[in-house]
């Protein structure tokens, strides 16, 4: 007989959501701590490649919170999200085989994917949302260390 996983998976989705939104709170005040873009652009491709609602509805959120505490257009982040797992995954994957590498290069695509969205962004409304490239290679580089742990 096989037990419901349902309250399973709830139980870590609201720890996950939890977990990301006490993160992303430390995080925007201290500039030192990665944003966690790429670790969730990877964790959104598990959920949606697993069928897992509640993870999935779980980045979401932490999506919208990253939005909210970076003072980012709602749904700037969860559009590329979208646009990279639709046009550019599938060929990723078709090209590398090993799932650690394909890890690296979707955290590099994601921060690179998302400078280029802020600096076009910028430049078409007068903001000052993009941050300084050697933040962002920081960025990258902690992401990638945790990616390849995850």
């Amino acid at each position: 007989m096989r037990r419901n996983s349902t309250h399973k998976q709830t139980l870590i989705a609201f720890v996950l959501f939890v977990g990301l939104y006490i993160y992303e709170s430390l995080a925007s005040m201290w500039i030192w701590l990665p944003p966690f873009i790429g670790v969730c652009f990877i964790l959104f491709l598990r959920f949606d490649k697993e069928d897992n609602v509640y993870g999935f509805l779980a980045i979401l959120w932490g999506v919208a919170l990253i939005e909210a505490q970076n003072n980012l257009p709602l749904g700037m982040v969860f559009g590329l999200f979208l646009f990279l797992s639709w046009f550019v995954v599938s060929r990723i994957q078709i090209i590398l085989s090993t799932l650690r590498t394909a890890r690296i290069v979707y955290v590099i695509l994601t921060y690179v994917s998302f400078y280029i969205m802020l600096s076009l962004f910028d430049a078409f409304m007068g903001s000052a949302i993009t941050p300084s490239i050697w933040i962002v290679f920081y960025y990258i580089s902690i992401e990638i260390l945790i990616v390849i742990f995850l």
